[in-house]
């Protein structure tokens, strides 16, 4: 997130210096990531954010201008999305979240248990798919509408 709004700041202000901060933290969370895909949370690993950190990591490669910063956060946004679709059912679209460090187990902002947010994920897969020219995503957006349709979230 803060290498996003880094890379905002920079692009929308004019502030050269911020790409430099942005850089620093895009490879502070690349560097975290795990060899399967996993962003760390708590020690293990949580659905919902890891869709959360990959939409911010789309937002960040849109305004970047670094060719190897771009190659780095494609492959790691890769790897992210490709752990999160093993996790999904591709009928339903639901994805399991037994194990997840934060899903069903801390209260939301609204007062109920955190969850996956599929509309999120049918953004984050849709953008995914047309970032690749139309291959390997359009069918994990499609199921994580299904999710978000059975779920009751607006998609």
């Amino acid at each position: 997130m803060a290498a996003c709004l880094y890379q905002c700041a920079a692009v929308l202000f004019g502030r050269p210096r911020f790409h430099a901060r942005a850089a620093k933290h895009a490879l502070l969370a690349m560097s975290s990531q795990r060899p399967d895909g996993v962003y760390p949370e708590l020690g293990g690993y949580d659905v919902a954010y890891q869709i959360y950190g990959s939409s911010f990591a789309q937002r960040f490669l849109m305004l970047c201008e670094d060719a190897a910063m771009v190659d780095l956060a494609e492959g790691s946004l890769r790897r992210a999305l490709e752990w999160y679709v093993a996790r999904m059912d591709p009928r339903s679209g639901i994805v399991s979240t037994l194990g997840s460090s934060r899903v069903s187990m801390e209260m939301g902002h609204g007062g109920h248990g955190k969850r996956v947010s599929y509309p999120r994920a049918v953004e984050v897969f849709t953008i995914a798919a047309l970032m690749e020219g139309g291959e390997g995503f359009e069918a994990a957006a499609l199921a994580s509408m299904a999710a978000a349709k059975a779920k009751g979230q607006a998609a």
